[in-house]
């Protein structure tokens, strides 16, 4: 196989920079990768597993074919022990690995290739192809990886909120447009159980805001106020389904889009967090309390105007004795409130 020109990698990193999130980041790698090795093959596959940021699933989050054409742009959930083995031992290692494998008749070069910084993995990318890979292909690779690792770690630092490691407000936008471009169908966890009237899958925002916060921060001061914060995203990770998208806004308000579930069923879990941020207590500081508003997602809608309706259920039950989950379409079904206007201000700031 030729070599690959010089300009050719450097306009391959010039795209794989020009993105601005984890999606299509992960999608140009893979596309970049596909196009350098696939010439001359009979068959190339490229995919990449990416970690969550709690290190404890990959997403498979973009796979190809050696014609270029992406097959999957999809994020599933992937359990590490359902991983190859070899691939198992390259991540739980760190190290690259390599072996032949027999796929019928056909043998395959198969290898990984962990993404790894501070210690930590990223990623892993497994590169499939009827011969084995250069040495010039190998440091190009690497050259690739390194380059993907440096842009991933500057992008989960721009897209996080520093404090409690959830997506920061910024995010939010381009997130909820994907969202409701393109939502695929993921499986639950298995300590989460589906009911029959569920079975239909809709996507929903809600916003948390923390009672009485600005009390706590004067009473307690804002290192407490902290701490606070850290304990309601904790449990928020903790409770919510790894396909949901957990924002903070800043100050004490907080926003999830949930993802394919039915309506009892997000109507439970927002009641379970709210209930369990009640039931345990922060040292020195005592009980605190959420108050809720959610609605459904539309994909006719506009980020402003689902946050107007979520904010006027949140809003309701601020006025109500707080500590309470709301749902908009309930509320304005029994004429609790109104329809917010298209350009409705949204009091999340």
């Amino acid at each position: 196989m030729p070599p690959i020109p010089a300009t050719e990698s450097l306009q391959h990193a010039e795209r794989l920079t020009s993105h601005r999130d984890h999606a299509m980041l992960d999608c140009g790698l893979v596309s970049s990768l596909t196009s350098m090795l696939g010439r001359g093959r009979r068959r190339v596959n490229v995919q990449l597993y990416r970690t969550d940021i709690d290190d404890e699933l990959l997403h498979i989050t973009q796979t190809a074919s050696c014609n270029g054409v992406e097959q999957d742009h999809n994020e599933y959930l992937c359990e590490p022990e359902t991983l190859p083995e070899a691939m198992q031992r390259a991540i739980s290692l760190h190290v690259f690995h390599t072996e032949i494998q027999q796929e019928g008749r056909r043998s395959m070069h198969c290898c990984w290739f962990p993404v790894v910084a501070d210690n930590r993995l990223l990623a892993c990318i497994e590169i499939r192809c009827s011969r084995a890979l250069s040495m010039r292909q190998l440091q190009m690779i690497h050259g690739m990886l390194g380059l993907y690792r440096n842009y991933l770690q500057l992008l989960n630092y721009s897209q996080h909120d520093s404090l409690t490691g959830l997506l920061n407000r910024k995010t939010f936008d381009d997130s909820l447009e994907r969202i409701l471009l393109n939502t695929p169908l993921l499986p639950p966890r298995d300590n989460e159980q589906r009911h029959p009237e569920d079975s239909v899958g809709n996507s929903w925002l809600a916003i948390l805001d923390i009672d009485h916060f600005k009390r706590i921060n004067d009473q307690y001061g804002h290192l407490f106020g902290d701490e606070v914060l850290i304990q309601v995203a904790r449990l928020m990770r903790r409770l919510c389904r790894r396909t949901d998208k957990l924002f903070r806004f800043g100050g004490e308000e907080f926003v999830i889009v949930i993802q394919q579930i039915g309506e009892n069923d997000v109507a439970r879990l927002l009641e379970r967090l709210r209930a369990t941020v009640e039931q345990n207590p922060i040292p020195q500081v005592g009980q605190i309390t959420l108050s809720i508003g959610y609605t459904q997602l539309h994909p006719d809608d506009q980020a402003s105007v689902a946050l107007g309706r979520a904010d006027h259920a949140l809003y309701h039950g601020k006025q109500h004795g707080r500590n309470q989950v709301n749902r908009y379409e309930t509320l304005l079904a029994q004429g609790e409130v109104c329809t917010p206007l298209l350009h409705d201000d949204v009091t999340l700031f």
